[in-house]
């Protein structure tokens, strides 16, 4: 051992830094083996930290979700400058804060809409008729493009060119 090399023991890195680095490099190798232990290893902590992001409401697991897929997806681009759980920390803060803006958007928009869903969902509009049952349940059975159609066209009014686009 060439001693102006050699580092003094307490100068060594320490066995987990170590451990951290192989596995962020495995990461970036896409090594699938790296990646279930990246979710055994930082898992909870990662579902725990969106939940409190999240205000303690539902979308915990799909944030979660969200940042392991980034993390498979580009985890070539994890250059090792900081630690593996600081990297998916900032991660899951940015996948909750876009959550939380689905959220508001969703809420939003549901307020604006709201007076036109009451008015088309009266029962004149919906023609309470039993003919008019008949009609929406055999729509509802039609396959997905069929109805689509069906809906753009008669129901929503579109000329057969729109529907066509």
């Amino acid at each position: 051992m060439n001693p102006i090399t050699a580092l003094p023991p307490s100068v060594e890195p320490h066995s987990a830094d170590t451990d951290e680095r192989d596995l962020a490099a495995r990461l970036a190798r896409g090594e699938p083996a790296a990646l279930d232990e990246v979710v055994e290893r930082y898992g909870r902590r990662v579902v725990a930290l969106a939940r409190r992001l999240l205000g303690w409401s539902e979308g915990a697991d799909d944030v979660a979700q969200d940042v392991f897929l980034a993390v498979w997806q580009k985890g070539r681009s994890f250059r090792g400058e900081a630690q593996l759980w600081t990297y998916l920390a900032a991660i899951t803060v940015n996948r909750s804060r876009s959550t939380l803006r689905r959220r508001w958007l969703a809420d939003r928009t549901l307020r604006a809409i709201a007076p036109f869903r009451a008015q088309s969902q009266a029962p004149q509009a919906l023609g309470a008729d039993e003919t008019a049952q008949a009609v929406r349940a055999a729509i509802a059975r039609l396959p997905q493009t069929y109805r689509e159609v069906i809906v753009l066209r008669y129901l929503e009014e579109l000329s057969v060119r729109q529907v066509a686009e």
